[in-house]
């Protein structure tokens, strides 16, 4: 644990909420990726009952009081890397990052030690996908997938509404896709009609080849 009395105050550019606990943090990250890759990235509550200022409310999530954390995970939910939630603020970027925002600047930080160029793939959820994200990504060799806010999408992006594929004579499977070039890059938007509509955007695949499957219904 770090010493108390070398806390900066909360005046100083750089102050850290996160100090005493920091040098266990960074010995998990760096403990976290000495495992080889496989990647997904996810936010997550750590549950807690005690009264904290950094305590955060998520009323989506199964805990919804606790300590949020971003991890990046691998799809068997091993952690790679982990940053706990302190409140907007800024932090340092290394030459090169854009800055693309509080949400976008967490992707990025991250993946740092992903390995660039080698077909590393990473999803998230709507909260984070993004155009200039994904593009920046790409750009360093890593492609991305996942659902996306439609406003995110552009004018230009012809996906239908979804009063039109949830009409009732609407099949649920339905699907349409879009493909655009964005500064050089190939971005697949589309369209899934399940019990509600559902917005994917990918630098990695896109909607073919589509398969049928066996559907778990709980009635």
């Amino acid at each position: 644990m770090n010493d108390d009395s070398k806390h900066l105050p909360i005046d100083h550019p750089q102050h850290d909420r996160l100090h005493k606990v920091r040098p266990v943090i960074d010995y998990l990250n760096k403990k976290f990726i000495t495992v080889p890759f496989e990647h997904r990235q996810i936010e997550q509550m750590c549950s807690t009952k005690i009264k904290h200022f950094m305590k955060q409310y998520l009323p989506i999530k199964p805990h919804k009081w606790g300590f949020k954390l971003y991890v990046l995970c691998s799809l068997s939910g091993y952690a790679y890397s982990f940053e706990i939630y302190s409140g907007a603020k800024d932090i340092d970027r290394l030459p090169g990052e854009p800055d693309l925002g509080a949400v976008s600047n967490t992707v990025i930080r991250l993946l740092r030690p992903v390995p660039r160029h080698v077909n590393h793939i990473t999803y998230f959820d709507n909260f984070y996908t993004n155009i200039p994200l994904l593009h920046y990504l790409t750009n360093e060799g890593i492609y991305c997938l996942g659902t996306v806010q439609r406003n995110r999408l552009g004018k230009s992006c012809k996906l239908p509404e979804k009063r039109e594929i949830m009409k009732s004579n609407v099949p649920r499977g339905t699907y349409h896709e879009n493909v655009a070039s964005h500064e050089g890059h190939e971005f697949s938007a589309t369209s899934w009609k399940d019990n509600k509509q559902v917005l994917l955007l990918s630098t990695y695949v896109g909607a073919e080849p589509a398969d049928t499957i066996t559907r778990y219904e709980k009635n």
